[in-house]
């Protein structure tokens, strides 16, 4: 008897692999144990959403997620080296604004915190003339171009926006105040 087309013997069982779409639980298996997010040759994923599976790429100084600031605003100063008056701003601005200063200084971009960060460079730069890269690391590493748009976006806000300008104004002469004590 011939094997022919209506032969009794499984396809896959002649020792060559089997052909055509594979099972979910076959495909989900690796034979090789691999970590997920690593190559066959050991080396790690360059995936737009990050190797970590988290959706955002490893922090390229730590080799760890970027986390975010946490704490009272006198050890972020001393943690970061800039002015504290620049963590007090930061922290001011989130508790006037109903926001948590992890989020003002993470890497989110609603439109609160947007808002948020411009209100803290704003006084800054009017309060203690902070440079754009001195605030870029303050609001969690951002660069000078985006401290500069922050600060543009500002001055729009505060024509625009009574409450933002209020906001500001309110928390320029507070620290006017307590320079003058």
């Amino acid at each position: 008897m011939s094997a022919g087309p209506m032969s009794a013997v499984p396809s896959g069982s002649s020792g060559e692999p089997p052909r055509g779409r594979q099972g979910a639980a076959r495909a989900a298996d690796r034979s090789d144990h691999r970590q997920a997010g690593v190559g066959r040759s050991g080396g790690r994923s360059r995936h737009p959403h990050g190797a970590d599976g988290r959706g955002r790429h490893r922090h390229h100084r730590s080799g760890t997620g970027v986390e975010p600031m946490t704490g009272p605003a006198s050890d972020i100063a001393t943690d970061l080296h800039f002015p504290a008056p620049i963590a007090n701003i930061i922290a001011d601005v989130a508790y006037q604004m109903r926001l948590r200063t992890d989020d003002v200084v993470g890497p989110r971009r609603t439109a609160p915190l947007i808002d948020a960060r411009a209100a803290i460079v704003w006084v800054a730069r009017e309060l203690i003339e902070a440079s754009n890269c001195m605030l870029g690391r303050a609001l969690g590493g951002r660069r000078h171009g985006v401290i500069e748009a922050a600060y543009q976006n500002a001055a729009v806000l505060r024509d625009c926006d009574p409450a933002f300008r209020r906001l500001t104004e309110r928390l320029l002469e507070h620290y006017h105040d307590l320079q003058e004590d």
